[in-house]
């Protein structure tokens, strides 16, 4: 078996081992070079420059090993330099002037490391970075125009660091920033004219932070905003005076703060294109207020990932007052987050169990009931409903018997039953659901798929059945469902794939087939010619994708790691996909190892077709037992 990173795979020539004198930061270091579609390993001793690499003109570097400083001109002279990236490490120092004389160099990842301080003098000295990426780390510090005079730099990420404030001082003349990520770090503010310097910035992430006040004209002269991260923070609340006098969000999160209620001079300032704002203590007249704002502005209410979580979470407080009064209200809110740690308690008579989704547009809404989470079952719907909206039954207890429930409610657009204990579906039980554009099954015990389920759904997109336990998906699944789009059968146990599966999907984008049991992908499951943007194989037992399949199937992006690929048969994947444009990306945690086999050598120089059940076995044999040592070179062949 041969171990390296799909992404390296790629016309792989060949393993060097190279050593080289001169400064300290790189000792018997790891790394991947590539130079264009080439890449090799080298072990360092220095630091990274010509002679290091046989003097080839190197785009990208991976450091694969242990670092603790990057001192001064650890990185030099490599003119065609594009990538450097460097995680899962023990960096630890930073020093001014680490990089020199790299004029390319645009994409910098350390990531996951032991860094804790960012100096003057290291990236801003480096003026062509475009995306600096520096999550996951432990900084506490960054010294004031750390990355000022940066003028390429577009992106910047600081995810998951240990920083208490914001300073705009940081990034003087940065003219086209666009996207900053500071969420889950410790700021408390953010300051006044915050982000005045930045005028392209598009995306702002603060959430998971322990933001409790935003000072007046903080977001002033961001006229391109489209993206706001508020969420998981100590907001009570959202002063007007932040905003600029007209601005247009498209995606706003405010959700999981202890706001009360929206200024009504913010409402008329501010517009979005969606807001995400449950888990927040809401008196219920400024609750209304922000759906009717929500109403006659055409933008719309999403839920956060697990919003209806329980048959208990509290949307919003009742008081004597019929309009929205704009004061806080402390104890309400002490008392609001006492039942969230604790939904088990009863709330009383002051506060009202709401779906969000169910609130929006819905004139008049009789009643839903149910019988408790110990055996939840919806018994009863009757609304009159002047919108479409959506329907959440989530992470509870939801029993199967629920014939002549949901198609009986023919607006429903959005219908979520994921991680209930679902094992059978009536046939027709989504029939006649003309407006249901999505439906989520996740998580349940469902053990085959159906076609009879979803008879005249015409505007359907998106199903995600991930995490059931189907063997098989039928012949002409899919055949009623013309406008589907998102496809999602992963985690499941399928093993067989029958022909004309997907036939009649000339809309599908996105189709999710890992973490199965598939031995191979017929290509008599697809259509003659089919584009699928994002195609999600990992975690099988393949051998081989069909040359007739290749022949029809394009994509822009397969995810395919974790397969008892054969050599040959591999490379014709990546043949493939470089003749046609596509890409290989590798799954969440691909290469977690060093040892993490790829393929298969055997002695065919061509790929042949057939399933390799010993080769599979052994293969599986080796993913469970990862600790056996697999030799330096992280070479590992099957004979």
């Amino acid at each position: 078996m041969i171990r390296v990173c799909l992404s390296t795979l790629i016309f792989l020539a060949q393993l060097s081992i190279i050593k080289s004198e001169g400064c300290d930061s790189f000792r018997s270091t790891n790394v991947s070079a590539r130079v264009n579609k080439k890449s090799s390993f080298y072990v360092v001793n220095g630091c990274l420059e010509p002679k290091e690499f046989e003097n080839k003109k190197i785009k990208e570097v991976v450091v694969n090993s242990g670092i603790t400083r990057l001192g001064k001109d650890s990185i030099r002279n490599l003119p065609k330099l594009e990538s450097i990236d460097i995680r899962k490490n023990s960096l630890e120092i930073l020093e001014p002037q680490a990089f020199k004389n790299v004029p390319s160099l645009k994409y910098v990842f350390i990531i996951q490391t032991n860094l804790e301080e960012i100096p003057k003098d290291v990236f801003n000295l480096v003026p062509t970075i475009t995306n600096l990426m520096l999550s996951s780390n432990k900084i506490d510090f960054i010294a004031t125009g750390a990355f000022s005079n940066m003028e390429s730099l577009e992106q910047i990420d600081l995810f998951g660091n240990k920083l208490t404030y914001w300073n705009r001082e940081w990034f003087q003349n940065c003219p086209n920033l666009q996207d900053i990520n500071f969420y889950g770090n410790n700021i408390y503010t953010i300051p006044r004219r915050a982000f005045a310097s930045l005028p392209k910035l598009t995306v702002i992430a603060f959430g998971g932070n322990k933001i409790a006040t935003i000072e007046p004209g903080a977001f002033r002269n961001l006229k391109n905003l489209t993206y706001l991260n508020l969420e998981r923070n100590g907001l009570t609340v959202l002063d007007e005076r932040a905003f600029p006098n007209k601005i247009f969000i498209e995606s706003l999160y405010i959700n999981n703060n202890h706001l009360n209620y929206l200024p009504v001079k913010l409402l008329r300032k501010l517009s979005v294109g969606e807001i995400i704002m449950d888990e927040n203590p809401w008196k219920c007249p400024c609750l209304q207020r922000i759906h009717d704002w929500l109403y006659f502005g055409s933008g719309s209410v999403r839920p956060s990932v697990h919003n209806c979580r329980t048959p208990y979470d509290p949307i919003c407080v009742v008081s004597p007052d019929k309009a929205c009064q704009e004061d806080v209200e402390e104890e309400m809110t002490r008392r609001y987050i006492r039942v969230m740690r604790n939904l088990t308690e009863s709330l009383g008579r002051d506060m009202i169990r709401v779906c969000w989704s169910t609130i929006i547009g819905l004139t008049q809404l009789s009643t839903i009931k149910t019988d408790g989470c110990d055996s939840l079952k919806i018994t009863n719907v009757s609304a009159t409903v002047n919108e479409k909206y959506s329907f959440y039954v989530m992470n509870g207890c939801l029993e199967p018997e629920f014939e002549d429930v949901f198609n009986l409610v023919p607006t429903i657009t959005n219908l979520m039953l994921s991680y209930n204990k679902i094992y059978f579906i009536a046939s027709g039980a989504f029939s006649n659901m003309i407006s249901l554009q999505q439906i989520d099954l996740d998580g349940n015990t469902l053990t085959y798929f159906n076609r009879e389920w979803f008879q005249n759904c015409p505007n359907l997109q998106d199903i995600s059945f991930f995490g059931n336990k189907f063997s098989t998906i039928p012949r002409r699944a899919f055949v009623s469902l013309p406008k589907l789009s998102v496809i999602t059968f992963g985690g499941n146990k399928i093993a067989t794939i029958e022909p004309d599966a997907f036939q009649n999907l000339e809309s599908l984008t996105y189709l999710n087939l890992e973490r199965n049991g598939l031995t191979m992908l017929d290509e008599r499951a697809f259509p003659n010619r089919i584009y699928i943007k994002s195609l999600y194989i990992n975690n099988n037992h393949l051998n081989y994708l069909p040359g007739q399949l290749l022949r029809k199937l394009s994509v822009r992006e397969i995810i395919m790691d974790e397969n008892p690929w054969k050599c040959p048969c591999l490379q014709r994947i990546h043949d493939w996909l470089y003749f046609s444009s596509g890409s290989v990306r590798p799954s969440v945690h691909h290469c977690r190892t060093p040892y993490d086999p790829i393929c298969v050598v055997s002695p065919e120089k061509a790929c042949q077709e057939r399933v390799e059940e010993e080769m599979t076995r052994r293969f599986i044999g080796v993913l469970r037992n990862l600790t056996e040592p697999l030799g330096e070179a992280c070479v590992f062949l099957f004979s």
